[in-house]
């Protein structure tokens, strides 16, 4: 159940980062924002693991608002553990 999601603290800037994404070629989804203490916004961007790095340079190219960062959702004796990368 490894996967990564862009958090932001807007939906406005989740929803443009998923816009971007898409329209660069990249296969990603805007879900719920796993229950996980610390994290923002209600929505991410849930991304494939093997896309993290491209997706990471990609958007060091456009100006998108209120980036909390990339987490890596891991589940761990039931719970569900983000790791900041």
């Amino acid at each position: 159940m490894d996967y990564i999601i862009a958090v932001f603290n807007s939906r406005n800037a989740v929803l443009k980062c998923y816009q971007v994404l898409s329209s660069v070629g990249f296969t990603t989804s805007v879900i719920s924002t796993p229950r996980v203490k610390g994290l923002s916004c209600g929505i991410c961007v849930k991304i494939k693991k093997e896309d993290y790095h491209m997706i990471k340079k990609t958007l060091s190219q456009y100006d998108i608002p209120n980036f909390s960062g990339f987490y890596q959702i891991k589940k761990e004796n039931e719970n569900l553990v983000a790791i900041k990368l």
